[in-house]
């Protein structure tokens, strides 16, 4: 009886013991079957992240080449007065910069023109001689739209190529009259699929069509044989290439497995946003490796040598794998400084907001002079500020809303609504809520920020780069104000944009053709209101006969830099009408030339100066160098050594635009300089009528006078003007009274003698 007893008792704890061993088995089973699949979701969404990156670039550069076509065509649209052979020309100078390799114009009249790079100008070139799919993209641009066309072989350039086409609207922007068309071959998307990941890594990334045809091959495709079609030969088995097919036709991301012998590599379909295109990555090198990868080896070893260790231990492996998919988590979607979004999961977040709802307005915002808090306070301290950033406009935010940090010190918001006055009211709100942590924080600094909007109306295409586009170009504008400035994206901000983009990209070769204009404006002598001088100033008129006026133009080149050249540019085209003049006989006179601040301090200036003078045989004393007060606010003991330097030489030196900025008598004493100009604000309205403006005024005249400076004063517009300057005993008045500024030969007509007719007076 015992011996049954204890057999039934050895029964019952095998069966025990073996119904724990299997449920144990299971549960690794059912484990490690949950590990897989957790590394194959982290392992595709890392490779489509890395697909995506090429995807970004390759779209980015898409609408880089939109861009540049569409400010041609802006150009093209406001010069309807131009003359069709100078609008030939134009396509053949934009045609010479190397954004296409060819550029052309197609008219619905049938007017139309082509630029084909290195080989010249095809006037009157037929539509159907066009290629068929570049055909169609123009037809389509008749319509009012951009178009893009599929890749296809042309013969003329012998290469693949791409075709751009942006509707031409007429002078009343109701219809559409033509179509600007730009050809571009794939060397640089070539490149793009060439170049390696923000993370160093390099997959093979090829380029299809919507049916699933190779339009280029990556340099390292693992593809042995150039296949016609993604569907053709044995890579990818039959039943993948028929769920393949049904996703391209959905426009979905898929995954997918792609055989070469006996290895197997993954591969990503990656949509674009255009033609139904898809962009192909295979992970050849097999470098793209989740950390769930190494830890399922490393758990399903433990599971097989603690097989019938107790469900404890069990448990204590899924926590830490639970752990470690958080930390992956944490790496992909989100900044490890301060728990914010990274910018991918932001955009992904954006877009998905949209798709429910376009009422949004999104915000990029800046610490303004941040270089300047990591230099000064080092890594550490602006690492805390970045945090305490977050940390704030966390508080604020509401359900349904998104930040995040990129690229140092810029961040991100997504808020509710688009009404601009209350979005500028709360943004104001948290921005000065992180003025007010820092300060609160016994900083040893003070923070500013600056912001761009842009805000998501109804009927608006849902995009999250389109949207972000636009604040980052608010963004630009905000950053030229001072403390918390808030700027809002409209369309004023995108022709600025395009106009700056069109100056930088022509400045140079506008200097080489001599676009840059002379015209002087006389400065008469008070008393003998005879001409005793002439300021010349810069007029850039474009060889079809347009202008780009001054201030489009001359605040940017000071930002630049171009100023320097244009300033020396301006010297020698002055002095090539004063050997003119000189060898005419005529009487000549000392001309001003405005001359920047980059340009005054650089190593090599006077002898640079004197080489033209030089070269023209222009006595010295002929030019007058005009500089500004602001050129103090470096170093004045050097400004005054080169000055020296130059009336050593025998040029002039005169201080223009005095009374404007920070303007003090005390200036007069510090510098040692030939002439003033004062300012033209002097003789407003208000101040003609104040008594007391028109004894400082006097009484600045007669201490340069006092100094042994001379005096000239712009802005001389009436009778009333000159009689009262020539009263309080200024030397020269120049304005409009006596003459606006004028080309060289007009001047020269108008004001120049001979020495012959001058003796003879």
């Amino acid at each position: 009886m015992d011996e049954q007893i204890i057999q039934k008792r050895i029964l019952k704890v095998t069966i025990g013991t073996a119904s724990i061993i299997i449920l144990l088995i299971l549960c690794s089973l059912v484990l490690i079957i949950s590990i897989n699949e957790a590394d194959k979701d982290s392992y595709n969404a890392q490779l489509k992240s890395l697909v995506n990156e090429y995807k970004i670039n390759f779209e980015r550069q898409i609408d880089s080449d939109i861009q540049s076509l569409k400010t041609l065509a802006s150009f093209v649209e406001h010069s309807q007065a131009v003359s069709f052979r100078n609008f030939t020309k134009g396509l053949d100078r934009a045609s010479g910069e190397g954004q296409f390799q060819k550029i052309g114009y197609y008219s619905k009249s049938g007017k139309n023109v082509r630029v084909v790079l290195s080989k010249g100008i095809e006037e009157k070139v037929d539509l159907k001689d066009v290629n068929v799919e570049a055909q169609k993209v123009i037809k389509k641009s008749w319509e009012g739209e951009v178009e893009i066309s599929e890749v296809y072989w042309d013969q003329q350039l012998k290469e693949k190529v791409i075709v751009y086409a942006v509707p031409i609207q007429d002078d009343t922007k109701q219809k559409v009259i033509g179509s600007l068309v730009g050809v571009k071959g794939l060397d640089i998307f070539s490149e793009i699929l060439n170049g390696e990941t923000i993370t160093k890594v390099n997959l093979d990334v090829d380029w299809i069509n919507a049916k699933g045809k190779f339009v280029t091959w990556s340099d390292h495709s693992i593809i042995k044989e150039k296949m016609e079609t993604i569907h053709e030969g044995d890579y990818i088995s039959k039943r993948n290439k028929s769920i393949i097919k049904q996703k391209m036709k959905e426009r979905k991301s898929y995954f997918s497995e792609f055989q070469v012998g006996n290895t197997s590599y993954p591969i990503c379909f990656q949509p674009l946003e255009l033609n139904g295109w898809y962009l192909v990555g295979i992970d050849t090198s097999k470098s793209v490796k989740s950390p769930v990868y190494f830890m399922l080896i490393t758990i399903a070893g433990i599971f097989i040598l603690v097989i019938t260790l107790c469900a404890g231990a069990i448990f204590s492996g899924y926590k830490i794998l639970h752990k470690n998919n958080e930390e992956l988590i944490q790496l992909a979607y989100y900044d490890q400084l301060t728990g914010a979004f990274n910018f991918e999961k932001f955009r992904d977040e954006i877009q998905k907001a949209l798709t429910y709802n376009t009422n949004y307005s999104l915000v990029v915002t800046n610490i303004r002079h941040f270089q300047y808090i990591n230099e000064l306070f080092g890594v550490k301290k602006a690492d805390e500020l970045l945090e305490m950033v977050i940390k704030t406009v966390k508080q604020y935010v509401i359900e349904g809303e998104k930040y995040c940090r990129y690229q140092g010190d810029q961040f991100y918001l997504l808020l509710r609504g688009n009404n601009r006055e209350k979005i500028r009211q709360r943004l104001f709100y948290i921005l000065n809520a992180i003025s007010k942590n820092i300060s609160e924080s016994k900083a040893e600094y003070e923070l500013n920020l600056y912001a761009g909007i842009a805000t998501s109306q109804e009927g608006d295409k849902a995009c999250s780069d389109n949207l972000i586009h636009k604040a980052e170009f608010a963004l630009k504008q905000a950053k030229e104000g001072h403390g918390n400035t808030i700027k809002f994206y409209n369309e004023r901000m995108h022709e600025i944009e395009s106009l700056q983009n069109f100056i930088e990209s022509n400045m140079n070769q506008a200097l080489e053709q001599e676009e840059f204009k002379v015209y002087l404006q006389p400065k008469i002598a008070l008393g003998s209101e005879k001409i005793a001088g002439a300021e010349a100033l810069v007029r850039w008129i474009r060889g079809d006969g347009t202008m780009v006026f001054p201030d489009q133009f001359i605040p940017l080149f000071e930002k630049n830099g171009f100023c320097a050249e244009l300033d020396l540019y301006m010297v020698e085209q002055t002095c090539k009408w004063l050997r003119k003049w000189m060898d005419e006989g005529k009487e000549v006179v000392p001309i001003s030339i405005n001359q920047s601040k980059i340009l005054f301090y650089k190593s090599d200036y006077v002898e640079r100066l004197c080489a033209i003078t030089e070269k023209y045989h222009i006595p010295n004393r002929l030019i007058t160098l005009e500089i500004l007060e602001g050129l103090m606010a470096r170093d004045v003991d050097k400004l005054n050594q080169t000055i020296q330097q130059l009336h050593k030489k025998g040029f002039r030196i005169s201080l223009d635009d005095f009374g404007t900025g920070y303007s003090s008598l005390n200036i007069l004493s510090k510098l040692d300089i030939d002439e003033v100009k004062l300012d033209r604000s002097f003789l407003s309205d208000d101040l003609m009528k104040n008594e007391t403006q028109k004894v400082i005024l006097k009484n600045v005249v007669n201490l340069a006078k006092d100094l042994h400076i001379e005096t000239v004063i712009e802005g001389v517009e009436t009778k009333e003007h000159h009689t009262f300057v020539e009263q309080i005993g200024c030397y020269y008045g120049q304005g409009y009274f006596y003459s606006k500024p004028i080309p060289c030969k007009e001047f020269e007509e108008k004001f120049m003698e001979s020495k012959r007719e001058s003796t003879k007076q």
